[in-house]
């Protein structure tokens, strides 16, 4: 394998360990230090020119600050040559995605994904506190740092796709977050803020507890049909100000003159968490297939069921482990209380 060669170091390539739209990451030996690291490299042409200069414009915003706690992935530095710009980053281990690919695309127990949750809040906080929107959290971009070593450690990579709040708050129909985990706001053409990155966190949570995405759209309308089957359309002011509710909804006047909106179309009502013969694996049955199929493997009528389906995957011990997760959770809920009692009485 080749060398690379920035101003202060030399690293080995070793292997190609990822690949996306518009690059290759390749893990690397540093000499300096006999570190191994992940080498994002991109190649130079205009689309790509404006991500990388975007990408490094976010990524010097963060690393400005404190990521000790912040579960972010640590950048090292940036350089070119004459065909590839890099950037070089810490080498984690897996995604999210590939530690549900390898696992089956099982459902996780409660208590690791409380646990990898609460360190992504700790990301989206400082993002937050930065007024930084990242728009692509999805599994494929949090990352594990050392399963073995520490047991559901993530980080968030891939800053590719985030803006400066103040650049974009007044921009509509951006094309932006992966399709699963696209934000209601952005899907209509609404103004939009960091709180797209919470939604797509949410799409996470459940992916996590079901083996399964919530809502896998094949299409933008697909996706819209999904989100209101089982929350409800969005409230009449949002849908008569976007800009792009009539590519989904169908308007009409009722005897007050005033503005209905219906979905456009009309699909098969299914009986809530009906359990379709999909594929094991998350990507089969998820192809083009169009013409009304049904892509969902639990069809939710109300986000308050997840909270009291057991999807059929999930073993007795998981159930377990989820019971006990949820006493140590309201028990420590309320030992939260105690402590902020006895400071309130003095103690």
């Amino acid at each position: 394998m080749r060398d690379l060669f920035s101003h202060t170091e030399v690293y080995h390539v070793l292997e190609q360990i990822g690949k996306g739209t518009f690059g290759t990451v390749s893990k690397c030996w540093r000499s300096g230090d006999g570190e191994l690291v992940a080498v994002k490299m991109l190649k130079f042409d205009p689309p790509r020119n404006r991500v990388i200069r975007n990408e490094l414009k976010l990524i010097r915003a963060v690393c400005r600050e404190d990521l000790s706690n912040c579960h972010i992935v640590r950048f090292f530095e940036e350089f070119r040559d004459q065909s590839h710009h890099y950037l070089v980053f810490e080498l984690l281990e897996m995604s999210l995605y590939q530690l549900q690919k390898k696992n089956g695309f099982k459902p996780m127990s409660v208590r690791n994904i409380r646990v990898i949750t609460g360190q992504m809040l700790k990301a989206l906080q400082k993002l937050k506190d930065l007024a930084i929107i990242h728009a692509d959290v999805k599994p494929e971009n949090v990352m594990l740092v050392d399963h073995s070593r520490y047991p559901f450690r993530v980080k968030l990579i891939d800053f590719g796709s985030a803006s400066i709040f103040s650049e974009v708050r007044f921009v509509k129909a951006p094309y932006i977050q992966s399709r699963y985990y696209r934000a209601p706001e952005v899907l209509l053409g609404l103004p939009f803020s960091e709180r797209v990155d919470m939604w797509s966190l949410g799409c996470v949570m459940s992916e996590l507890y079901l083996g399964w995405p919530l809502y896998p759209g094949d299409s933008e309308m697909e996706q819209v049909r999904y989100i209101c089957e089982t929350q409800g359309l969005p409230h009449v002011s949002l849908l008569c100000s976007a800009s792009k509710t009539h590519m989904f909804f169908n308007s009409s006047k009722n005897s007050s003159g005033v503005t209905q909106w219906q979905l456009k179309t009309n699909w098969k009502c299914l009986a809530p968490w009906e359990v379709r013969g999909q594929g094991q694996g998350r990507g089969e049955g998820l192809g083009g297939g169009g013409g009304g199929q049904e892509r969902r493997k639990y069809v939710l009528r109300s986000l308050d069921q997840l909270s009291d389906m057991e999807p059929r995957e999930r073993e007795a011990e998981l159930r377990r482990e989820d019971a006990e997760a949820e006493v140590r959770g309201r028990g420590g809920r309320e030992r939260e209380k105690e402590r902020k009692r006895e400071r309130a009485e003095g103690y």
